[in-house]
C-alpha cells in the first residue's frame, strides 16, 4: 500500500470516527474546524477564532464563530454541544479567547487516533 493510499485511509477513519460521535447535520467544516482546534492545542499553541479564519480561509464559511460553538458543552440556547471544546481568555490579551480541548475531547481525540493507527 502506497503511503498516500494509507494517509486517505487514515483520513477517512478519522472522519467516521467523528461523524459516528456528532449529530447528523455536522458539516465537513466543522469537523475540519474541531481538527484544526485540537491540533492546535495539542501542539501547545491553542487557537483563537481569528486564526481558525485566517488558516481556513473560505473553507469554514462566513462565521467561523458560530461554527464552532457545536463543540461547547451543551447550554439552554445550544442543547446539542459536544463538550468537546471550551474557551479561555488568552493570558496575553484577556479580550482573545482561545480555544482548548476539553477532558471529553481529549478522549475523543485520543481514541481516533488509536482508530486511525489499526490500520
Amino acid at each position: 500500500m502506497s503511503l498516500d493510499h494509507s494517509i486517505l485511509l487514515a483520513w477517512l477513519r478519522g472522519a467516521a470516527y467523528l461523524a459516528s460521535l456528532t449529530p447528523n447535520r455536522l458539516s465537513t467544516a466543522q469537523l475540519i474546524i474541531f481538527g484544526l482546534a485540537a491540533t492546535c492545542d495539542r501542539a501547545g499553541q491553542p487557537a483563537t477564532y481569528t486564526s481558525l479564519r485566517e488558516a481556513l480561509g473560505n473553507i469554514a464559511g462566513a462565521s467561523v464563530k458560530n461554527t464552532y460553538k457545536i463543540f461547547f458543552e451543551a447550554t439552554e440556547a445550544r442543547p446539542d454541544g459536544l463538550g468537546w471544546l471550551y474557551q479561555q481568555p488568552c493570558p496575553l490579551d484577556g479580550r482573545v479567547k482561545i480555544l482548548r480541548l476539553s477532558p471529553k475531547g481529549q478522549t475523543v481525540v485520543e481514541t481516533m487516533l488509536k482508530a486511525i493507527h489499526t490500520l
